[in-house]
Order: C-alpha cells, then structure tokens, then sequence
C-alpha cells in the first residue's frame, strides 16, 4: 500500500513525502492518533518508500515493496506486545538489531505497535538507540495513547499526529468502490 492508497490523514502522509523527498525522514518516530486511522499502514508505506528502488513512493511492484507487503522482508520488522505487554527481550534484541546494516534493503525499519505496552524496563532499554540510532536505522512507535509513553521516550521521538478520518473521505471511497450514494451515505455515519 503506497501512500496514495491510504485513506486521509494528507497532512501526516504530505509530511512524510516531503521529508523522504529532501531525505531527511526522523530516525525516531512517533506515531500518535486514534486507533484505525491508518498509522500502521501509514508506517509500513515509508517503510516501503525508505527500501523502494523507484521513487519517494512505494511502487508496489518492485521487489523490496512485494516483500514488505508480505511481511517477508528481513530489513523491516513489526513488533506487536505478546500477552499485551512488550518484553524487554524484544525491546533488546530490536535494540541490537539496529546497530546492524541492513541484510537486503537501503534502510533498517522497526515498528513498535502499541507502543504505550511497553514496560518501564523495555522502554528505558531503547532509550539510547532512540537517542541516537545508526544512520541506516529508523524506529516508528505507534500508540493511541501517548500519556501512556515515559516522558524521556516521547522525547526522542519527532511526532506525527492522525486525525479521525472525515466522514466526507469514507464516502467518497466507497463510492470509488462502486457502492450506491445512499448505501455509502450510510455506512461512512
């Protein structure tokens, strides 16, 4: 999914197509906004967009972008809370992870789901790979609540806020898939 394809939010994904532009995309990222607004998806398209051999956008059609799609791409790695909760394990084998150059890829990217499940441990064990991570490597947290995140994490991330994605824009998709005007009137309320 390239960014063109990810419903709302132009303003996150504008400014994400211009740091990639003038390559100079936040090695820490934070990801904040409400949940099913797309941040995710919005997270792997850059991921996509970082490793992609054609442009500032993922093609979709080049190896790397049919990879990360796949989930079978060894240089971008999603990392979910096992039991609700992250484990500092995993807080330290990312942490190790990301001082390595990428295996296949031009860049290294992980992405912390829920990143407000982190445990004080795990989050002060990638305080320092926040703080100043490899040029190769890029982090991106993703929470729905960011009071949540230790203050010194927030602090080392650049910040990008998700809106609620307008009514207006769920119409109009669903009316690009072929839905009637009255069904996608209603199930976009």
């Amino acid at each position: 999914m390239a960014f063109s394809d990810i419903l709302g939010n132009n303003r996150a994904k504008r400014i994400l197509r211009k740091a990639l532009q003038r390559d100079r995309v936040p090695n820490s990222l934070l990801f904040i906004g409400p949940e099913g607004v797309g941040k995710k998806e919005t997270a792997l398209a850059l991921a996509k967009a970082m490793n992609c051999h054609m442009g500032d956008d993922a093609c979709e059609v080049c190896s790397s972008c049919r990879a990360i799609s796949k989930g079978n791409f060894p240089d971008v790695m999603v990392i979910s809370p096992e039991n609700s909760l992250h484990k500092i394990e995993h807080m330290r084998a990312m942490k190790h992870m990301a001082y390595l150059k990428p295996m296949v890829g031009k860049k290294r990217v992980f992405i912390v789901e829920d990143a407000e499940k982190m445990k004080d441990e795990a989050a002060n064990s990638v305080l320092k790979i926040l703080e100043e991570p490899p040029v190769f490597t890029y982090i991106i947290l993703i929470t729905n609540n960011p009071y949540l995140i230790l203050p010194t994490i927030l602090s080392r991330c650049q910040k990008l806020k998700f809106c609620q994605i307008l009514r207006e824009d769920i119409e109009q998709e669903l009316l690009a898939r072929g839905q009637d005007e009255l069904r996608a009137r209603i199930i976009s309320s």
